[in-house]
């Protein structure tokens, strides 16, 4: 039976602990120190911070490395700045205080002896805030935790037992039963989406906010423009006429519309060529799935050519897929589908991420009525 603990643990967790345990030790001691007169706590705190600020910088490189493994949506990013923010400014003032200790040997006047009681008091605090943002992180969002996925490792159990039904299944059917699975069945019943298409990447991030109305073909666009300059456009999607900023906003409408309800793009677009796989495996995780590529002509829309190839469950839910740009086998980009989550009678998976952990996509502010 495959083991299901993540063996590969990151370091931080096994220094961080250090430096918050003695800078809050050393803030004790200098406190006596300053009420009692004990000169010679002093110089054990002296050690202690000293002890104290390299465990910090281990704590800090580290935690810049594990930062680059996690899968982070827009609030746990958020997170993520404000608790390596702090960190830093904490290292910054722990080795300014550091070096006080070291140039005055540990001694220190009344009022200079105040004034690091005071620096330690609100350097202790800011470590305690710190470190509860790194619990919220943990426990709120898994932050640095591989929890296994139960329902792909039943699937990986069951996996021989669905066989026949699996290999009985033609391209088409096994698309169907995806879009059926997404909810596809109900958006007739859909008047409006509203939703915020996400990325980040190491070198940019972007926010594109859409209103798009399927029965009207009505869509509002709010963010930049080609120059980088925030605007607000609508426009119709039956409107055939040649603007160059109508073209603009609804190729990246296309583009969005398509990494949000791409399962239903499946029985939506009847040009698409359909081969499917029974027994394959995902491209990330590397555990059995079914395979259905999705090729669209050479020819048609602003991408033209494209493959898709998808990685789905016995649930008919995409949990990866490698997307080919204008169908080259160079450059192969696995993605991630996660976070499903119901939004009325539809299912929409709000995040992607590639398995470097570089790219990430997600969806917010989503409203379909």
């Amino acid at each position: 039976m495959e083991k299901l603990i993540n063996t590969n643990i990151p370091a931080h967790p096994y220094f961080v602990h250090f430096p918050i345990a003695l800078i809050i030790t050393a803030t004790v001691m200098v406190l006596i120190a300053f009420f009692y007169k004990k000169n010679v706590l002093m110089s054990v705190a002296g050690v202690t911070i000293f002890v104290g600020f390299l465990g910090a910088l281990a704590a800090i490189i580290s935690g810049f490395y594990s930062a680059n493994n996690i899968n982070a949506n827009a609030e746990l990013s958020e997170l993520l700045e404000t608790h390596e923010h702090i960190g830093i400014i904490a290292g910054i003032i722990t080795a300014a205080v550091l070096f006080m200790f070291i140039k005055r040997k540990a001694v220190f006047n009344p009022l200079e002896h105040f004034a690091v009681a005071i620096i330690m008091i609100i350097l202790s605090a800011g470590i305690i805030y710190q470190a509860g943002l790194g619990g919220k992180m943990v426990y709120e969002f898994s932050a640095g935790i591989v929890i296994p996925n139960q329902d792909e490792y039943a699937f990986k159990n069951n996996f021989d037992k669905n066989e026949n039904l699996f290999l009985n299944l033609d391209a088409k059917t096994a698309a169907k039963n995806i879009a059926s699975a997404y909810g596809i069945d109900s958006f007739k019943n859909i008047s409006s989406i509203d939703f915020s298409f996400n990325v980040k990447t190491n070198k940019r991030q972007i926010k594109r906010t859409w209103h798009w109305e399927p029965k009207t073909k009505k869509v509002v666009y709010k963010g930049p423009d080609k120059d980088g300059n925030s605007i607000e456009y609508t426009y119709f999607t039956n409107d055939t006429s040649k603007d160059n900023l109508k073209l603009f906003v609804d190729e990246r409408f296309v583009n969005d519309q398509y990494w949000l309800l791409f399962p239903f793009h499946l029985i939506w677009d009847s040009n698409v060529q359909l081969t499917y796989q029974a027994k394959s495996k995902f491209p990330i995780s590397h555990m059995p799935a079914h395979k259905l590529v999705v090729s669209y002509p050479n020819n048609v829309g602003y991408t033209p050519g494209d493959i898709y190839e998808l990685f789905f469950d016995d649930n008919y839910f995409i949990k990866e897929w490698i997307y080919r740009s204008g169908g080259s086998t160079q450059n192969k980009r696995a993605i991630t589908w996660e976070e499903n989550k119901k939004f009325g009678p539809v299912t929409i998976s709000t995040f992607h991420t590639d398995s470097d952990k570089q790219f990430s996509l997600w969806f917010s502010d989503i409203v379909i009525e």
